[in-house]
């Protein structure tokens, strides 16, 4: 009995170890979620100063600002579809990671279980005497 005992608390111990992974992959999927949501609404932002400038440019500035405003714009377009584009692909690639992790580990959980309940009824006099 007392094996069981010891596999019974190491197994609790895993699934408590495996628990706290998860619970931390899921604070950094947020945390991810979260940054991805701040770049949006800096793109969202930058978009907007972006038209702002391009309306002050048409209505006061000369030809050659003009122009310089639009490739300031196009420059500033381009730069925030990278990085939202960057940050999707980290933040898919990381719920990919989470939910593979989650996956597996859901596995193992069950697998270990079973393994613990046949031991225990292996090892048990009253099932097996």
């Amino acid at each position: 009995m007392p094996v069981v005992i010891v596999v019974l608390i190491a197994v609790v111990v895993i699934m408590l170890v495996v628990g706290a992974v998860v619970v931390i992959m899921l604070v950094v999927g947020a945390v991810i979620v979260v940054i991805m949501l701040v770049v949006l609404a800096v793109a969202v932002v930058i978009v907007v100063v972006d038209v702002l400038l391009v309306v002050i440019a048409v209505v006061s500035l000369t030809a050659i600002m003009i122009a310089f405003v639009m490739a300031l714009v196009v420059i500033a377009a381009i730069v925030v579809v990278t990085v939202v584009l960057i940050a999707a692909v980290v933040s898919g690639v990381a719920a990919a990671v989470i939910l593979v992790v989650f996956v597996v580990v859901v596995f193992v959980d069950t697998f270990v279980a079973i393994i613990v309940v046949v031991v225990v009824a292996r090892n048990s006099k009253a099932t097996f005497d």
